[in-house]
C-alpha cells in the first residue's frame, strides 16, 4: 500500500469514525431522554408495565454492545440475530400496549425499535435496512390491526405519519449520512491521491530541471574555456595537448547523450559512446565484455568511464577496452598505443559495493 493509498484510507476511517460516534449519540440520547420519559409517563395505559420495563431494558442492552461494536470495530454476531432480537424484543413491548395506544406516544418502541437497528446494522448491507425497517412495521401494522377494534381513516392516517416519521425519515437521514461520508471520504481520497501525483510530478521536474542545470554548468565549465581559446587564437589546435583535450570534451559529451538513454545495459552504452568519438579520429577500438554488470548509479558509471575518456584521447591508432562485471564489482580497464610511445597507456577502474 503507498502513503497516497493510507492517507485515503486515515481520511475514510476519521470520516466513518464521526459517523458512528454521532450515531451512539443520537440513539443513546433518544433511548434515554425521549423513550425513557415517555415510558415512565405511559406506565398506567400499558397492559404489563414490567413488560415494557424489561423491554427498555433489553434494548438498552443491546444499544450498548451495538455502540461497543461501531465504537471498536469488533464484529458481535451475523447482521440476522442482531436484527432479530432488535425486533423480538420490539415485539414484546408493542404486545403490551393497548390497540388504540398502537399511534400514541405509549408506543415508544416503533420508533426505538428502528434506530436501535439501525446502529446494530450501520456497517451491514443495504438490505439489513430494509429488513428492519419493513419488519417494525408489519409488526406494528399487525399489532394495530389485531388490537384496535375501532380503525378508521384518522387512525390509519396517524399510523402512516409514524411509521413514515419515525419507522421510516429518521433511521434513513442516518443512512443517507453514511453514504454521503462515504463519498465525501472517497473525493477527499481522490484529491488526496491527484494532490500527490501533482506534487510528484513537479518534483521530478523540478529535479531533472537542477539536473540539466547543473550538466549545463558543468559543460560550460570545460568546454567554454576551450572553444573561447580556439576563437581568439589563445590556443592552436594543432598542440598535441589541445587535440587531448578536445578529444576528452568530445568524449564526454557524447557520454552525456548517451546518459538519457534507456537501455538495459548503460554502462556499456555510454563506454561505446566514449569510443565512438574516438573512432571518428581513425582510432581502432575494440570493446570486450565478461560476466554480469549490476545497474549502476550515474555517478559510479561517469567513475568508472573517466579512464577509458583519458585512455581514448591520448591514442594514436589503437585501444582495447575490457568490462568486467560481477554482482558485487565492476572493473573497465582501457589499453591504448599512447601516439607510438614505446609502452601502451593502461588506466583502469574499479566499483565495489
Amino acid at each position: 500500500m503507498t502513503v497516497v493509498d493510507e492517507q485515503s484510507n486515515t481520511i475514510r476511517s476519521g470520516l466513518a469514525r464521526a459517523l458512528d460516534i454521532s450515531v451512539v449519540i443520537i440513539v443513546g440520547v433518544w433511548h434515554l431522554a425521549y423513550v425513557g420519559p415517555s415510558l415512565v409517563l405511559s406506565i398506567p395505559a400499558y397492559r404489563s408495565a414490567p413488560v415494557e420495563l424489561v423491554s427498555w431494558c433489553v434494548l438498552a442492552v443491546l444499544l450498548a454492545l451495538g455502540s461497543y461494536r461501531l465504537l471498536t470495530a469488533r464484529r458481535l454476531a451475523a447482521w440476522p440475530w442482531t436484527a432479530a432480537a432488535v425486533l423480538a424484543t420490539g415485539a414484546v413491548a408493542v404486545s403490551a400496549v393497548p390497540g388504540d395506544e398502537i399511534t400514541g406516544s405509549a408506543n415508544w418502541a416503533f420508533g426505538d425499535v428502528v434506530l436501535i437497528g439501525v446502529l446494530l446494522v450501520l456497517r451491514e448491507r443495504l438490505i439489513a435496512f430494509g429488513v428492519v425497517f419493513l419488519a417494525n412495521i408489519a409488526l406494528n401494522l399487525a399489532a394495530l390491526t389485531i388490537g384496535d377494534h375501532h380503525l378508521d381513516r384518522a387512525v390509519i392516517a396517524r399510523f402512516v405519519v409514524i411509521a413514515c416519521a419515525d419507522g421510516i425519515m429518521i433511521p434513513s437521514a442516518v443512512l443517507l449520512a453514511a453514504r454521503a461520508l462515504d463519498d465525501v471520504a472517497a473525493v477527499a481520497g481522490s484529491a488526496t491521491r491527484r494532490r500527490a501525483r501533482s506534487q510528484a510530478d513537479r518534483q521530478v521536474a523540478d529535479a531533472l530541471h537542477e539536473d540539466r542545470r547543473a550538466r549545463y554548468e558543468a559543460l560550460r565549465s570545460r568546454v567554454g574555456p576551450i572553444l573561447d581559446g580556439l576563437a581568439d587564437g589563445t590556443l592552436d589546435a594543432d598542440v598535441a595537448d589541445v587535440q587531448r583535450r578536445c578529444a576528452i570534451e568530445a568524449a564526454r559529451l557524447r557520454r552525456l547523450f548517451a546518459e538519457s538513454d534507456d537501455v538495459p545495459d548503460p554502462l556499456l552504452h555510454e563506454i561505446r559512446a566514449c569510443a565512438s568519438a574516438a573512432e571518428r579520429r581513425g582510432v581502432l577500438v575494440e570493446l570486450a565484455t565478461a560476466g554480469h554488470l549490476p545497474r549502476l548509479p550515474l555517478q559510479v558509471r561517469r567513475s568508472l568511464t573517466e579512464p577509458v575518456i583519458e585512455a581514448l584521447a591520448a591514442t594514436g591508432s589503437w585501444a582495447r577496452i575490457t568490462v568486467y562485471g560481477e554482482p558485487d564489482a565492476v572493473v573497465v580497464s582501457a589499453v591504448g598505443d599512447c601516439g607510438g610511445a614505446a609502452d601502451p597507456l593502461w588506466l583502469d577502474a574499479r566499483w565495489d559495493r
